[in-house]
Order: C-alpha cells, then structure tokens, then sequence
C-alpha cells in the first residue's frame, strides 16, 4: 500500500470512527450513532448507506464508491464498501 492509499484509509477511519455533532468546528463531519440498537429494516439500510454515501463525497473526494451492502449476520452488521480511487496528477 503506497502512502496515496494509506491517507485515504486512514481519513475513512477516522470518518467512520468520529460521532457526528462531536467535533464543535465541523458538526457534520462523521457518523450518527441514531443507528444503534435500531430494529434492522429496509429503511434502517437506506439510511445508514445515506449517510456513508454523503460523508465519503463531502470528506473524502478521491474516493468514488462504485456499491456499498449491508450484510446481517446474527446480531452484526457487515458492511462492504467498493470503491475506485481518483488520483490526480
């Protein structure tokens, strides 16, 4: 992994990780945790790829999703993200 990939790995991390309204100089930045302990339904997916959708194109713009799923396994959540990496030279 060149350092180009690593930036961007670790930036989504760091989206992934943060709550949103956690941060006072950018509220929106991160995830919601509105999500948690919420019945898993068709509109509990849509919103939860919602966001992951608008958080990668607002925070991390060399990253171009191609599909996101959300696999339910017993009491998890699995979710698969497929990208394309923009890089401009």
């Amino acid at each position: 992994m060149n350092t180009y990939q690593i930036s961007i790995t670790e930036n989504l991390t760091k989206i992934f990780k943060t709550k949103k309204y956690s941060l006072p100089l950018n509220p929106n930045y991160g995830l919601s945790y509105d999500f948690i302990d919420k019945p898993f339904s068709k509109e509990l997916e849509s919103s939860i790829i919602a966001e992951i959708k608008e958080q990668i194109e607002l925070f991390e713009p060399r990253v171009k999703i191609t599909s996101i799923q959300i696999l339910k396994e017993d009491a998890n959540l699995i979710i698969l993200i497929n990208t394309n990496i923009r890089i401009s030279l």
